[in-house]
């Protein structure tokens, strides 16, 4: 603690009975501390943003990972039924859109394809989620053969943007 007997430049007020005193503030101290903060708030925010970005991009890449899962579980679901003698236009109508499927820390569900299923293909799309990022992919599949002996052939697939 420190005391001078000199006088300072204050303004002081009696408030409920109590003398009050506002002590000089000294603008050459003041605007370099108000700097340093601005610029340490400013690199936090920096910093903060860089693992938000980096997390986003882990996040993208395992939902991508969780749709090619989906992806296997349709090729499987396609299999089984037409095991079951279904037809592929049939056993594709079964990926029902909108179930939710859970792997690992993230999860997937079957979405409305953009083409209807016809005798030979079944198109289907999966969209896998982990956190806040979300992939989306679409196949086309082939069955070459019938019930007994068939083949299913992935014939294409695509991750679909946001805009398709």
């Amino acid at each position: 603690f420190f005391f001078s007997s000199r006088r300072r430049h204050t303004r002081c007020a009696l408030v409920t009975g109590v003398q009050t005193c506002a002590l000089p503030i000294c603008f050459p101290v003041t605007i370099p501390v108000v700097a340093v903060f601005f610029i340490l708030s400013q690199a936090i925010t920096m910093v903060g943003n860089k693992a938000i970005d980096g997390q986003l991009v882990s996040d993208g890449v395992h939902a991508l990972y969780v749709t090619e899962s989906g992806i296997q579980s349709g090729m499987g679901r396609l299999a089984t039924s037409i095991e079951n003698n279904y037809k592929i236009d049939e056993a594709c109508a079964l990926l029902t859109p909108g179930t939710t499927f859970s792997v690992g820390s993230g999860s997937f569900q079957f979405l409305t394809p953009s083409a209807a299923p016809t005798k030979d293909f079944c198109t289907f799309r999966v969209m896998g989620s982990v956190g806040m990022a979300q992939r989306v992919i679409e196949v086309l599949v082939e069955m070459q053969g019938g019930p007994g002996n068939y083949v299913l052939l992935l014939q294409r697939w695509h991750e679909v943007l946001s805009d398709e």
